[in-house]
């Protein structure tokens, strides 16, 4: 006897189900992204290089919502949050990391708050002097960095999430090597 309902509704569109799927095999490749199970555990490698992590995890909480979400910037920014913080889909993923990419991440962190401190000092001496450049120039310093602090420093970008799965870009072509292709 089958415990397959014909009556039941669609998973959704999605190529595994999710009820069957091991946790630890439920990993694939997609082109250049790599599509898991939410609860799915990662091999004990580097995603930036394919190095190995030595138990080294990083906890990161995803979120996503599609992207024509933005266009409601246009209409109005603060209408965009309280959409977008409804709507987002959210994944808490484990990624391995090796020393040098670590350490990395930990020298842009680094990087980033100094040069916070030192847009802060600048701000400060701009309004201390009354000079408009001495004021502008800072905060013109201060959203390129929180630019850097998003996009560069961002180990892994989720580039969709659903209910049971993540997609994820920037992993070196070596890691997904390792996983089979997406079934269709």
């Amino acid at each position: 006897m089958s415990d397959v309902d014909p009556y039941a509704a669609p998973l959704g569109g999605s190529a595994v189900d999710a009820e069957i799927v091991d946790p630890h095999s439920a990993v694939w490749r997609e082109a250049n992204r790599l599509v898991m199970w939410r609860d799915a555990v990662l091999p004990d490698r580097c995603v930036r290089c394919n190095e190995p992590a030595n138990g080294r995890r990083l906890r990161r909480t995803l979120y996503w919502h599609h992207p024509l979400i933005w266009l409601i910037v246009l209409a109005s920014p603060l209408l965009y949050i309280i959409v977008a913080l409804i709507v987002r889909q959210k994944a808490v993923v484990a990624i391995g990391m090796c020393d040098r990419h670590y350490a990395r991440r930990i020298q842009s962190i680094l990087a980033w708050w100094l040069i916070t401190l030192a847009c802060v000092g600048m701000f400060w001496y701009g309004i201390e002097s009354k000079t408009g450049w001495a004021i502008l120039t800072p905060v013109v310093a201060f959203l390129g960095n929180l630019f850097f602090a998003v996009a560069i420093s961002q180990p892994v970008a989720p580039t969709r999430i659903d209910d049971h799965y993540v997609w994820l870009r920037k992993i070196h072509p070596d890691y997904l090597a390792q996983f089979p292709w997406l079934p269709q």
